[in-house]
């Protein structure tokens, strides 16, 4: 133990207990991950752990020493740096009483690169105890429950190669990786998620070698029906030895994958079955015959008695089949990660709703709200026709889910129409607009109001900047970035406006009088 101490990869390690017995002379190594691993020990071992098995109860230790003292292991080597960041006092005390050394090894610190230098001191050729060690530990992981977080450690501690590992599930996209530049790490992830790329549309049966653009990497990757994926990928190793113990880890690790997307189904599962009620419920007081009795009973029934909703309808104007699936799966993904009950998509061709719980700080449920909208950008991103529109009702009563679905809708047709697409509009925005829009209305109100626009006829682009600046709550900025003006052109055209209506300044007065004639203007 004291000259292995001395190596350079083991570099800032120190002893925390046990240092009278640090001569123990150590005639392998292995790696301990799971409770029951401890019959694979042997006599002169030297076991290395990242305490990932005793991260929920570090009292475990004093167990496990006393496991290792009886099968006369050479030490324990702990990373403290993932799981467990100290010792307990008593478990350095058992250490001293059994003589049973611990030492504290560098988190940087591949389990690789630690068998395969003691191994090549021990023997002259070491690929079959290195190999060994794998399968060992690979095997303990298959017993414990798999994360992204774990795969991602064991595959930093035993490959060689630099690598990357990704995990698409609905509840979002993780990625990592080890000795990849930001340009690298950007590359291969485009390379592997397209399916040009890729052998098959199915999960690899084992590791892959891919040469994309002259790239040589070689992957491993699962695959669900519902569209879930994990992978991993390295570069082709350099030297055979090293080369066969990363082809192992792509191999063995490929259970692991499957286990880790089986969770994450099985997760999603369980957050669509708590839903189910309320999309049942949903989908009952849409129904205009529904009773306002049955629907406050219904609204009992998935305990929203209290809460306060709000609707939304998204539309997308150019419907694009092809990119229908991605859209789908980012809006599982927005969904899950901000609470939206996602209770109806494609009531129509391009039609989208979704209801959300109202949350008691108004800036919350505006950040979802804008946040949602940024998705719907992303996803129009680069066409040249408008792509869509949201409408966002007022809060309300779970019972009054009718009428605040009728406010979600009007807020998208009035918002698309006076606004423009691309955008989300809330009904109250456009409440007055609403009312306006009554034909009634508008014939009664018709010739009073539109002698008030009669100095701006044939100036159809003041008209136009009147109207967006009063729209966007007589922000200059604001509607030069709408219009696409500079804000010295907006002051100038409000300005010619103001002169030619013969108004001195524009009152309050003047400003309701305008935006109801602009608004009933046909």
């Amino acid at each position: 133990m004291n000259d292995i101490l001395k190596w350079e990869m083991l570099k800032g390690s120190h002893i925390l207990a046990g240092d009278r017995m640090i001569r123990n002379a150590v005639r392998s190594v292995t790696v301990l991950d799971a409770p029951d691993a401890m019959n694979w020990v042997k006599p002169q071992e030297f076991v290395v752990t990242t305490t990932f098995p005793l991260q929920s109860d570090p009292t475990a230790l004093v167990a496990l020493l006393e496991g290792l003292s009886q099968r006369s292991a050479a030490g324990l080597g702990v990373k403290l740096t993932r799981y467990l960041r100290d010792i307990p006092s008593e478990v350095l005390r058992r250490a001293d009483d059994l003589g049973l050394p611990i030492i504290s090894l560098p988190g940087s610190l591949a389990w690789s690169d630690l068998i395969h230098a003691i191994f090549s001191r021990l023997r002259d050729s070491a690929e079959d105890a290195e190999l060994g060690v794998l399968y060992r530990t690979f095997s303990q992981y298959r017993s414990l429950p798999v994360s992204f977080e774990a795969i991602s450690h064991l595959l930093g501690d035993f490959l060689r190669a630099p690598f990357l590992l990704l995990a698409e599930t609905e509840s979002g996209t993780r990625v990592t990786d080890r000795g990849l530049s930001y340009q690298q790490l950007s590359e291969w992830r485009a390379l592997l998620t397209t399916s040009e790329h890729m052998p098959s549309d199915g999960p690899d049966a084992g590791p892959k070698s891919l040469r994309p653009d002259g790239l040589p990497l070689i992957s491993v990757r699962e695959k669900l029906s519902s569209g879930a994926m994990a992978l991993v990928a390295i570069e082709s190793p350099d030297s055979p030895a090293a080369g066969r113990t990363d082809l192992e880890c792509l191999r063995l690790v490929r259970p692991l994958l499957q286990e880790l997307l089986r969770n994450e189904a099985d997760q999603s599962k369980l957050q669509n079955s708590r839903l189910n009620p309320f999309e049942r419920a949903f989908a009952e007081v849409a129904d205009p015959s529904v009773s306002l009795p049955l629907r406050e009973e219904l609204a009992r029934s998935v305990n929203t008695s209290e809460s306060r909703w709000r609707f939304i309808e998204a539309r997308l104007f150019l419907h694009d089949r092809q990119k229908e699936p991605i859209l789908d799966f980012r809006l599982q993904q927005y969904i899950r990660r901000h609470e939206l009950c996602f209770w109806s998509n494609h009531a129509q061709d391009g039609h989208y709703r979704f209801a959300l719980c109202a949350r008691q700080e108004l800036q919350v449920d505006e950040a979802i709200l804008r946040g949602l909208t940024d998705l719907f950008t992303r996803h129009c991103s680069g066409a040249e026709a408008p792509q869509f529109a949201l409408g966002v009702s007022r809060p309300g009563a779970f019972r009054d889910a009718l009428s605040l679905m009728h406010e979600a809708e009007t807020a998208l047709a009035l918002g698309s129409r006076l606004s423009g697409p691309n955008r989300m509009t809330n009904y109250r925005d456009v409440l007055l607009a609403d009312v306006l829009s009554d034909p009634a209305v508008k014939t009664a109100l018709h010739q009073a109001f539109h002698a008030e626009l009669s100095p701006l006829e044939g100036a159809a682009e003041l008209r136009e900047t009147l109207r967006v600046w009063l729209d966007e709550g007589e922000s200059l900025s604001r509607t030069a970035a709408r219009l696409g003006l500079h804000v010295n052109s907006v002051r100038h055209r409000l300005d010619r406006t103001r002169r030619l209506l013969g108004f001195a300044d524009f009152s309050t007065a003047d400003k309701v009088r305008l935006f109801l004639a602009l608004h009933l203007r046909p």
